[in-house]
């Protein structure tokens, strides 16, 4: 906590990383395309919280840090969400979707790189997941 009574921006950071945790998990699970990217982005940012935890290296505005995690963050799960409420993100092995496929609520951006990974030859970062997350707040190593 702040002075303030407001979360740290280690707290801000942690709790993104929390989600993408989770994120991966479910990803994972369901076998989805996203969970390589959605890995990345969860060691990224716990490297990041770790950084600002332990003041190594030292941030000179540790809540400008904070707010350039926090803030793109929010844009990635408003996406994420956006293409798991969309009927057509229902599992369709081997069919392809094309960006304008997605609603409108996805960003430009974000469509390319889903309808990307529906491709059966896209190239992609493979990483080796492991099943068991830990929890939100918890140190990544």
């Amino acid at each position: 906590m702040t002075p303030g009574g407001g979360p740290s921006p280690t707290e801000k950071v942690e709790r993104v990383a929390g989600e993408l945790a989770l994120r991966v998990g479910r990803y994972d699970a369901e076998r989805d395309r996203r969970a390589p990217f959605a890995y990345t982005y969860y060691r990224l940012t716990g490297s990041l919280a770790a950084a600002l935890r332990t003041g190594t290296p030292p941030f000179a505005d540790p809540d400008w840090v904070a707010e350039l995690s926090v803030s793109p963050a929010s844009a990635y799960f408003s996406a994420m969400d956006a293409i798991d409420a969309w009927p057509g993100a229902l599992p369709r092995r081997g069919q392809e979707v094309a960006p304008g496929d997605l609603p409108e609520a996805v960003p430009p951006p974000w469509r390319d790189v889903y309808a990307a990974s529906s491709v059966r030859h896209s190239l992609r970062l493979l990483i080796p997941l492991r099943r068991q997350w830990p929890a939100p707040g918890t140190p990544v190593d």
